[in-house]
């Protein structure tokens, strides 16, 4: 049985033996709900829209603003809410007189956990691109999946972990970049746009970020018409972000 099970496992990726394995980790560590009251503030807007309420809350207590018109809304990014819509969804089909308590236990144990080993493999792999060889890439990844905090938020109800994800995404992006595939700029856009999207004080951030990739384009301005496609998409995702956001904001 061994043999077998050994067999199976070599044949897995091993990106997709990282994911699964902090994927377990956080599952297994997960305390099953949001653990602070931000979450909940989050989880109540995402429940308004679906409601048809507009992101409206009962409570205008903090972190809470009041509008013109008295109505109260959330101070935070909308990402983690717009990542929990499908969850209260499924948790309204599937649940019997208690959506809330299952959506809870469901984003708690599965929706967490999953953002987080999604954003620790795409590290490995950023790393792998990099050139490091799959020790090191495995072991520095263990290490910021498991001795940094991290682990704190990968399993509770903070937004850092989609924060993470975001990170991970833009460093894949430049990771494509670096083995010449113009492809990363689109994908080094997104992760900036969920960074920015879950929390908007990061935009000073991704700004100097975003400045050594603009350096990489200027020393390949004469092969502009391969990565002007790519640029311009990534451009357009930011911008859609953006307007996104201040309209959610208006």
């Amino acid at each position: 049985m061994r043999d077998i099970v050994r067999r199976l496992v070599s044949h897995v990726p091993l990106v997709v033996q990282v994911f699964a394995l902090f994927f377990m980790i956080y599952v297994i560590t997960a305390p099953g709900g949001y653990e602070v009251s931000d979450a909940v503030v989050r989880y109540e807007t995402a429940k308004s829209w679906v409601e048809g309420r507009g992101g409206e809350l009962a409570s205008a207590a903090p972190p809470a603003v009041s509008a013109p018109d008295g109505r109260a809304f959330s101070v935070y990014g909308p990402m983690q809410s717009f990542l929990m819509v499908p969850g209260i969804l499924l948790s309204k089909t599937i649940s019997h007189g208690s959506p809330d308590t299952t959506f809870k236990l469901l984003f708690g144990i599965i929706g967490i956990p999953l953002i987080s080993a999604l954003s620790m493999a795409l590290l490995f792999r950023s790393l792998r691109l990099f050139g490091y060889s799959e020790k090191i890439a495995l072991w520095s990844t263990v290490v910021v999946g498991l001795a940094t905090p991290m682990w704190h938020y990968a399993r509770s109800g903070q937004e850092e972990n989609i924060v993470g994800l975001g990170f991970s995404i833009y460093l894949c992006g430049v990771a494509m970049l670096f083995v010449r595939s113009y492809g990363g700029l689109s994908v080094l856009a997104l992760g900036t746009c969920v960074v920015v999207a879950t929390r908007t004080v990061y935009v000073p951030a991704v700004t100097f970020m975003l400045l050594p990739v603009a350096v990489f384009l200027l020393h390949r301005r004469s092969d502009w018409r391969a990565w002007m496609p790519m640029l311009l998409a990534g451009t357009a995702l930011g911008l859609a972000t953006c307007g996104g956001l201040l309209w959610y904001n208006y």
